[in-house]
């Protein structure tokens, strides 16, 4: 079981978008994947139009309530454990705990039966996106092409080292995914030349600006089931590949 948690220190990126579409492109080629919506916002129960039930992240976080009793199905194939603004008060009383880092990783110790595990996280790097990278094997980290997003990509490499260190955990960054991507903007291409040579290896192909995308969320949907063919399936259904084979 690979567990992925999407992040990163900016927020407008695509982590949601992200997260939704590539848990449906993995359900799409036999995967079972439950995504953890880990931001108070609560936007991966939004894009699905699925709420989040009695029991939620925060009522696990802060109850010890047993995960299988927060589960919800999605999709087909596709579980959550969905948030909402509880989890605002669940994230401060989780500040004042003792070993509140790795709370997330120890009450999801007897989940089993998954492919893949997508946490999507909050911007930045507070306590519920710390519980993330304490719990996740590998970190995947969309970047929309704008100069200031290769400034917050270096802080949060930063930020990783630096947990790294003082957790013990070594987590991994699995890769990076160039999100908004415009060719006709000339910006576009230096930054991904700076992505790349910044990030060798970690770079993956890009997911192409498209309106289809942010029309499948207003319409509840994934992108595959909104339209097949447009380029926002075509590039999440690569990137879903990609991932599982490896990349």
């Amino acid at each position: 079981m690979r567990k992925a948690a999407i992040l990163n220190s900016k927020g407008g990126v695509g982590k949601t978008t992200t997260a939704v579409n590539l848990a449906a492109g993995m359900a799409s080629q036999g995967c079972r994947v439950l995504v953890l919506d880990m931001d108070p916002q609560g936007h991966v129960g939004v894009h699905l139009n699925v709420q989040a039930g009695p029991g939620s992240m925060a009522e696990m976080l802060i109850d010890a309530a047993e995960p299988k009793d927060c589960i919800q199905t999605l999709r087909p194939g596709i579980d959550g454990i969905l948030s909402d603004r509880r989890l605002e008060r669940a994230a401060r009383i989780l500040t004042g705990e003792s070993y509140r880092e790795t709370k997330l990783r120890r009450l999801m110790e007897g989940v089993e039966g998954y492919n893949f595990v997508l946490a999507d996280c909050a911007p930045g790097m507070g306590i519920l996106s710390q519980n993330a990278v304490m719990w996740a094997d590998e970190v995947f980290i969309p970047v929309s092409m704008e100069f200031l997003a290769l400034h917050g990509l270096k802080e949060l490499e930063a930020q990783l080292d630096e947990a790294r260190k003082m957790a013990g955990h070594n987590v991994k960054t699995g890769c990076i995914i160039p999100t908004f991507y415009d060719r006709r903007n000339g910006r576009t291409e230096e930054i991904m030349a700076a992505l790349r040579a910044k990030f060798s290896g970690l770079v993956l192909d890009p997911i192409r600006i498209n309106s289809k995308l942010s029309e499948a969320a207003a319409a509840r949907e994934d992108i595959f089931a909104y339209d097949p063919k447009s380029n926002g399936a075509q590039d999440y259904a690569r990137l879903t590949l990609d991932i599982l084979n490896g990349r």
